[in-house]
C-alpha cells in the first residue's frame, strides 16, 4: 500500500507542477520509479508460478 501512496503523491506532485509551468525536481521522478518497481515487486513475489 505504501508503494501506491508513493505513485499517488509523485504523480500529483509531477501534474501541479506542470499546470504550472514549472519544472519538476530529481525527487518526485525517484519516487514514482521505486514505487513503480516496488509495486511490481510486490506483486511478483505474491503471484502464482503458473502461466
Amino acid at each position: 500500500m505504501s508503494a501506491e501512496g508513493m505513485i499517488v503523491t509523485s504523480s500529483m506532485v509531477l501534474l501541479a507542477d506542470a499546470r504550472h509551468g514549472r519544472r519538476s525536481g530529481l525527487v518526485p521522478w525517484t519516487l514514482l520509479i521505486l514505487g513503480s518497481v516496488a509495486s511490481l515487486a510486490a506483486d511478483i513475489a505474491v503471484a502464482d508460478p503458473t502461466l
